[in-house]
């Protein structure tokens, strides 16, 4: 994948990188299906025995293609980083129950919030006693139409349907037939029990109910530098940056095109977005700057100096 996208190609799954190298079409019949499953049927195993069976043949002929265009040494530097990056500890959320769906529609409702908070935490901690995903025993947009309903009697809670009704994936019926072996897991948790942490969440004091330090507060220095990705919060806050940044832009857009590979590819956006935020990034050393934020030597030495000239 690292190789495609260095390479520019716009499709750059399996699947599509194989044909367009190697001419030759794989079988996508069990690529939707729950490999958590075991034991793995026997068709299931051929299947994915064919789709590595090429791969060493792939990555000769796309090593090629890398040293033709001159890309190997950054696409080394890619393969390095991204070996590091997925075997080092898992960065963990500051607030884990923080991350769930939609949570922002109860941001201001600190009483909605301790409901949101307690059925996370009970989900979380069925989810690893059955080894089972968390959203199979309570979707996220439940757990926020509870909170803000804030059901106090069993006929409010009744009136919850999502909270009363097993879990289901919507999706053809060889994948429902897979998701149904999570049934008897399912029908374990009553729906008595999530009415249950709900009254407790309700009953509890004031002084218990979450305080959200706009979040963020936790790390001052990570929000300092952590530009919004919308252009319309520049636009309206400050007008110059946003100049600044498009000029930016333009550069690495060329870049891209003189090297035939995506902007994106050439250097995280968010990483420029958070170089022109800061104030006065021209007096930044931004080879230093971009460094810091995660990117990759070949990444920097090849934009660097452009984007200081475009920031002056």
């Amino acid at each position: 994948e690292i190789a495609a996208r260095l390479l520019g190609m716009k499709r750059f799954g399996l699947a599509a990188v194989t044909e367009h190298y190697l001419g030759l079409t794989l079988a996508k019949e069990h690529s939707a299906a729950d490999w958590s499953y075991r034991p793995l049927p026997r068709d299931w195993r051929n299947y994915a025995a064919l789709d590595v069976e090429l791969l060493i043949e792939l990555e000769t002929t796309m090593r090629a293609e890398l040293r033709r265009q001159g890309k190997i040494d950054w696409a080394e530097e890619e393969f390095d980083y991204a070996l590091r990056e997925g075997t080092a500890p898992r960065k963990e959320h500051p607030v884990p129950w923080l991350r769930i769906s939609h949570i922002t529609e109860i941001m201001k409702d600190r009483q909605a919030l301790a409901v949101a908070k307690a059925l996370w935490t009970k989900r979380d901690e069925l989810a690893r006693q059955y080894d089972i995903s968390p959203t199979l025993l309570l979707a996220d947009r439940t757990i926020i139409e509870v909170a803000k309903r804030k059901p106090h009697n069993a006929a409010q809670f009744r009136a919850v349907r999502s909270i009363n009704e097993r879990v289901r994936i919507q999706a053809d019926a060889e994948q429902e037939k897979m998701f149904e072996r999570y049934a008897p897991i399912q029908r374990k948790i009553k729906p008595s029990m999530w009415k249950k942490i709900i009254q407790q969440a309700l009953d509890l004091p004031e002084s218990e109910w979450p305080v959200i330090d706009n979040h963020n507060s936790q790390n001052q220095e990570a929000q300092t530098t952590s530009a919004p990705r919308a252009t319309r919060a520049w636009r309206e806050r400050y007008p110059e940056r946003l100049a600044t940044l498009d000029k930016v832009r333009k550069v690495v857009a060329q870049i891209a095109e003189d090297t035939r590979t995506p902007a994106e590819v050439i250097i995280k956006p968010q990483y420029l977005r958070n170089l022109c935020w800061t104030d006065e990034p021209q007096e930044r050393d931004v080879a230093q700057f971009l460094t810091e934020q995660g990117a990759r030597a070949w990444q920097v030495a090849l934009v660097a100096e452009s984007v200081s000239r475009a920031i002056m």
